[in-house]
């Protein structure tokens, strides 16, 4: 095993495997940037399930204040 590399101004070890020397291709970024949308698609709440998650809050609190849907017109 060699040494660990340091960046040069800083003196901060940098992870091996990492060249922060080489620029992204246009390929190579485009390959990230997809990766990215992917991830985030993926976190985003469903609509259909946020919207029963807000009626079942709602119940709840009609429940906690004995409250009828006539209550509310």
């Amino acid at each position: 095993m060699g040494q660990v590399p340091f960046h040069k101004r800083t003196g901060v070890q940098r992870p091996r495997g990492v060249d922060h020397g080489v620029p992204l291709s246009d390929r190579r970024f485009e390959e990230l940037l997809k990766k990215a949308r992917e991830f985030f698609a993926a976190e985003e709440i469903n609509p259909e399930a946020e919207k029963l998650a807000v009626i079942q809050e709602i119940l709840a609190e009609m429940a906690r204040y004995g409250l009828k849907v006539e209550d509310l017109m």
